[in-house]
């Protein structure tokens, strides 16, 4: 049982080694301190002002901090020299004075800070956003969601932490610092020296930690993205897990996850701890120095009590921001690694074309043509010089096994994908010189997989057009057959859960569909549209999507009959090849597979078997 939960955590601290082709995105690029200034550099716009007020405040804590050690020699000098009037009145007074402005300074400086890191933080995560937004379909689709996912949200927060304490340090503590430095060498400056001496063997021991804890860092992030990805896939793919009873799989996983992160924790805590011993056993011999030179110069020189006091008190109210100082190095490794896996997103080429031109004056004709084209998917081929056309107002199905491309000519069309040969063209203007913007707003599509977002029935629809009236958007909820949403409590303000979740599919289908009418595009994509309503509903949906096709480019992915028997023209296809093409009852005149698969007295079983054969055939 020991070894078997040894060899899970094990697994579980190596989760990361199935992603090397994640490296793009995995790579830390936390080793250079640049970072900091291109993150300040890229956030401080609007954030002068509290920059200066924290810094300013910040300088304040440093004087308070010195002149309190500073004053420690004239109250202690009063008593012994029994002239206790500067003691006994002006010393309290004056560090009452100091602490109330130390305090609100500290107030100031955080108060200030805070602010600059949420605004950090929210400056990043629209811009990281902004970037996945921007990225290539396929890049996206290469890498699990979970990565982008840490990195708008845990990789952005570590960039306040980084940029906060990093002029917090040098900043408060450094100027700490320095104002208690110089107390010691006007009090004693040989002494002093003595005392800034542990600086090197300080700085030798950080750099070492460093070495060890920039790797457990990388780590780190890779097991957060682990944990984001377990816990989404379970919830995203819960009716699955739960039909077949994935349970304790899916925790089995979950639980590899979290111990790995466990692992890699404690590994980095182990490590940064370190310059605690560091640090105490070095102030601790320095103390032992103080105190023993101060015993000396006390007897040999007639130091006063006053001057000794004043030296020990400036060295423990330095040691603990020296100590800050030492370990912000070390803190930084792993803010510099999330920083460096967002900029590792936002520097990355795969962004979609945005250039390009709007030929269409605002709606085009709905021509649609492809020529030759032969495309594929991580070099596996899945187009083969496929050639198809649409005229304006013209129904065009594509039918042909899973598998066999027709998608993927929807996808191309929409130019999620660019052909790798071969081009595609609207209205007699190759896709590829066309701004994206222009060329999708001339598309509405609808597919297989409904995508509902958080919200109100109502604003999923108005997705389709930003701006559409409330009646414009029951209308086209009318028209898409969608009459149960007035029948719902709340109507169109019902709340649609995550993913549709809360309704049938059906139901969300025909959602989907309004979006699609509302939009109103001269072409029009269903991708086997109809494929989750009965049959009742289906006959309601067709009648109101032939009402939208009417005067649209009209391309239908179906294997269903009913739903391409109307169509202008047909194209079979078989592995990525047009094999057959024209309108139904050509097809089945010439096409001996097209008559098998669709041929009268042939019902959804056969069609079904026969699809199978093909495939395994082609």
């Amino acid at each position: 049982m020991v070894k078997d939960r040894t060899e899970t955590r094990k697994k579980a601290f190596n989760l990361d080694e199935a992603d090397s082709e994640s490296a793009v995105l995995d790579n830390p690029r936390g080793d250079s301190p640049m970072l900091l200034w291109r993150l300040f550099r890229d956030t401080y716009h609007g954030q002068i002002r509290r920059y200066c007020l924290a810094f300013f405040s910040m300088a304040l804590m440093a004087g308070a901090t010195a002149g309190l050690a500073l004053l420690i020699r004239h109250a202690v000098d009063g008593v012994y020299e029994k002239d206790a009037r500067l003691s006994s009145w002006g010393v309290p007074v004056v560090i009452i004075l100091l602490s109330v402005v130390k305090g609100l300074a500290d107030y100031s400086q955080r108060v200030h800070m805070t602010f600059i890191g949420n605004h950090v933080v929210a400056e990043l995560q629209r811009r990281v956003f902004d970037k996945l937004l921007q990225l290539k379909l396929d890049f996206i689709g290469r890498h699990h969601s979970s990565k982008f996912v840490s990195r708008v949200t845990q990789n952005t927060q570590v960039a306040r932490s980084a940029l906060t304490s990093t002029a917090t340090t040098f900043g408060r503590d450094a100027l700490t610092v320095a104002g208690l430095t110089a107390v010691m060498i006007y009090q004693d400056p040989w002494l002093s020296l003595g005392a800034i001496s542990i600086a090197p063997p300080i700085i030798y021991g950080v750099h070492r930690i460093v070495q060890r804890i920039r790797e457990s860092s990388s780590r780190e992030f890779t097991g957060m993205a682990h944990i984001l990805q377990a816990t989404q896939e379970t919830l995203t793919g819960i009716k699955t897990v739960k039909s077949f009873t994935l349970e304790s799989a899916m925790r089995e996983r979950f639980d590899r996850a979290v111990d790995g992160m466990v692992l890699r924790s404690n590994a980095i805590i182990r490590i940064k701890s370190l310059t605690s011993p560091l640090m105490e056993t070095l102030g601790g011999l320095v103390v032992a120095l103080v105190v023993v030179y101060a015993s000396w110069q006390s007897v040999a020189s007639g130091k006063t009590p006053g001057e000794f006091m004043s030296f020990l008190t400036a060295f423990l109210l330095a040691y603990e921001p020296t100590k800050r100082l030492a370990n912000l190095h070390v803190s930084l490794q792993r803010s510099l690694i999330g920083i460096g896996r967002v900029y590792a997103i936002l520097d990355l080429d795969e962004n979609e074309p945005r250039d390009g031109l709007d030929v269409f004056g605002g709606r085009a004709a709905g021509h649609v043509k492809f020529v030759k084209v032969n495309f594929g998917y991580n070099r596996k081929p899945v187009l083969r010089r496929v050639t198809i056309e649409a005229m304006p107002g013209e129904v065009v199905a594509l039918v042909g096994p899973s598998g066999a491309g027709k998608t993927t000519i929807c996808a191309l069309l929409e130019r999620f994908y660019d052909p790798r040969k071969g081009a595609i063209f609207v209205d007699g203007t190759d896709i590829s010189t066309l701004s994206l913007s222009s060329l999708r707003q001339q598309i509405a599509s609808v597919g297989q997989d409904t995508v509902l977002f958080s919200g109100t029935i109502r604003e999923n629809i108005r997705m389709g057009r930003e701006g559409a009236t409330d009646e414009e958007v029951e209308n086209a909820a009318a028209a898409a057959a969608a009459d149960f949403v007035r029948k719902l409590p709340e109507g169109f303000e019902t709340m649609v859960g995550e993913r549709g979740f809360s309704m049938s599919g059906g139901q969300a289908q025909r959602i989907a569909i309004a979006r699609a009418v509302l939009k109103d595009a001269p072409i029009l994509i269903l991708d086997e549209a109809t494929s989750a309503l009965d049959t009742e509903t289906e006959n309601q949906v067709r009648e109101a999507l032939a009402r939208l096709m009417q005067g649209r480019t009209t391309i239908v992915v179906a294997h269903r009959l009913s739903t391409i028997q109307g169509a202008d023209k047909i194209y079979l296809i078989e592995s990525g090849r047009i094999v057959g093409e024209g309108k139904h009852e050509e097809l089945l005149s010439e096409n001996l597979l097209y008559r098998r698969l669709f041929g009268d007295g042939s019902d959804d079983d056969e069609r079904a078997k026969a699809m199978a054969e093909f495939e395994i055939f082609s």
